[in-house]
């Protein structure tokens, strides 16, 4: 008895996107580039529109306003999903190999755009009073902590400080870093230490400024 033949296996081929998909995609990013020249009230619906090449009304088939715009560009452009990406990825299970992984990720996601992110979170902290990202906060660090709390939970290299002392230590450090390294990054004391900027405020995180007394 013959055998069928085996059925040939094409490569996976990536959905092609709706014409309303690409539609967004494309209003938000002239969005993101309208809110960072313009700032948020200097930027209207219009302006979006013609940039983007649609109607005033092709942006209310995909939102209801301006500032729904906003939010849908700072959720694209905000490296917080990156995080949620390496709590499923990052297998070490060391607090420090954590936050080392952590932070050069969300670094690399970044680079180069730090300027674009920093207005985007100052038009967030003034108009909104950082209620977009508070919502995502709210969703996003009890994830965040339920791995800082298994990582070295009772190693003695590990301080007893409150878990959520320790999440909010490590964000502190990854903003600061962003502001600095926008404003201060082109002075040559600082242009200087490269990659290795990032590396020593990680260690001063994990280990501190003082050296261990003997």
């Amino acid at each position: 008895m013959k055998r069928a033949p085996a059925a040939k296996h094409s490569p996976t081929r990536r959905k092609p996107q709706a014409r309303g998909e690409v539609t967004r995609e494309r209003l938000l990013e002239v969005a993101l580039d309208q809110f960072v020249r313009r700032g948020f009230h200097g930027t209207s619906m219009r302006q979006i529109a013609d940039a983007a090449g649609v109607a005033v009304g092709g942006i209310y088939n995909h939102f209801g306003s301006k500032e729904e715009v906003f939010a849908a560009v700072l959720d694209a452009n905000h490296p917080y999903r990156l995080v949620e990406a390496v709590l499923q990825d990052v297998s070490e299970d060391s607090l420090e190999a954590f936050v080392r992984e952590t932070a050069s990720r969300v670094w690399a996601a970044v680079k180069g755009r730090q300027s674009q992110l920093m207005a985007l979170m100052f038009i967030e902290m003034v108009e909104f009073q950082g209620r977009h990202m508070r919502a995502v906060a709210e969703t996003l660090f009890p994830k965040v902590l339920s791995r800082v709390q298994y990582l070295e939970r009772g190693a003695e290299q590990r301080r007893a400080l409150p878990d959520p002392v320790i999440l909010r230590g490590f964000v502190d450090l990854m903003v600061g870093h962003l502001i600095t390294s926008t404003i201060l990054g082109g002075l040559p004391m600082f242009a200087q230490l490269g990659e290795d900027g990032l590396e020593g405020v990680i260690e001063l995180f994990l280990h501190g400024a003082l050296s261990p007394q003997a």
